[in-house]
Order: C-alpha cells, then sequence, then structure tokens
C-alpha cells in the first residue's frame, strides 16, 4: 500500500524560498513549493516545527495513486503561509496545538479525507477549514477561529462525537 512509513520531522524552521526557475504555467510557486509534501506514505509526525511565509507547504496524496494514511501534525507554528496546512485527499490525519496566525488557506480537504483537528488556534487566516466534496470531512474539537472569514467544519463538544463523513479510504 505505501512505500515508506514511520517518519517524523521534528524542530525544523521552513521559511519562503527563491524560485527563479518556475517555467511552469501555474507560476504561484514564488514562495516556494512542498516544505513537507507526503506521498505514498504512512504513519508520518511534523511536530515543533515553524513555517514562515512558505508558499504551498504540505500537499498530502496528489493523486488518487499517491495513498496515504496517518499523518499527525502538532505544536507548529505557520505564521503567513500561503496554503496547504495540510491540502490533503484519502488520508487520516490528526491536527493538534498548533498555531496558525495570517495564513491563506489553512486546512483543506478532498476525495475521501477525514481529519480531526483540536485545540488549534486560527488567528485572522482567510480561509481555516475547507471542506471540497460530501466525501471528506474535518471534525473540529476545542478549536479557536478568531478572525476567520471561512471555516468549514463539523464542530463538536464531546471529542467522541461521531461526525458523518463518506470517507472510503482507510476506514
Amino acid at each position: 500500500y505505501n512505500k515508506y512509513s514511520g517518519f517524523w520531522v521534528h524542530h525544523c524552521d521552513f521559511y519562503s524560498g527563491l524560485n527563479n526557475w518556475d517555467l511552469t504555467g501555474e507560476q504561484d510557486k514564488n514562495k516556494g513549493d512542498g516544505s513537507v509534501d507526503c506521498n505514498q506514505v504512512s504513519n508520518i509526525t511534523v511536530s515543533y516545527c515553524n513555517f514562515i511565509e512558505t508558499g504551498k507547504s504540505c500537499l498530502v496524496a496528489s493523486s488518487d495513486s499517491s495513498k496515504c494514511k496517518n499523518l499527525t501534525h502538532h505544536h507548529n507554528y505557520y505564521y503567513g503561509v500561503n496554503s496547504r496546512l495540510p491540502f490533503a485527499r484519502g488520508t487520516n490525519i490528526h491536527l493538534y496545538n498548533n498555531y496558525y496566525e495570517s495564513c491563506g488557506e489553512a486546512v483543506r480537504v478532498r476525495k475521501s479525507c477525514y481529519v480531526f483537528s483540536e485545540n488549534n488556534y486560527f488567528d485572522s487566516c482567510k480561509n481555516a477549514h475547507l471542506v471540497n466534496d460530501n466525501t471528506s470531512a474535518i471534525k473540529s474539537y476545542n478549536d479557536v477561529f478568531a478572525n476567520c472569514a471561512k471555516v468549514q467544519s463539523t464542530k463538536v463538544t464531546n471529542r467522541n462525537a461521531p461526525v458523518d463523513n463518506k470517507c472510503a479510504m482507510n476506514g
């Protein structure tokens, strides 16, 4: 199923990159692309890292053939990041105790993705939680959303409360 398993990205600092060689049609990678992208991996933890004004930071399972499972982000600081914190599909993700400040698009899910977001602080984020389709879900427990324009998640008051979803991958 997954080519690689059991990685820990710990105490790393990621800053905006300089990309003078982007010849693609996208032309949106001027601040960097793929600080911690994950494809065909399982059991990954990203913790105690700083992401400062990076571009596209964490794409998870970029296509149907690059499935991932069991990703955890905790105790990270994101400041002025454009997007993908993470942007995921076909993955189970646990996000907790992270701080998102002045970010564009923070957590975004599509195609059979399930995120459990708890005890995170979103401060002045344009899009804190985005759900792209009816096969994905973000369960939010004890998250704080201060001055955020868009939040698409199911907020629960009980950590163990079930959230209706149609996620077909990974249970």
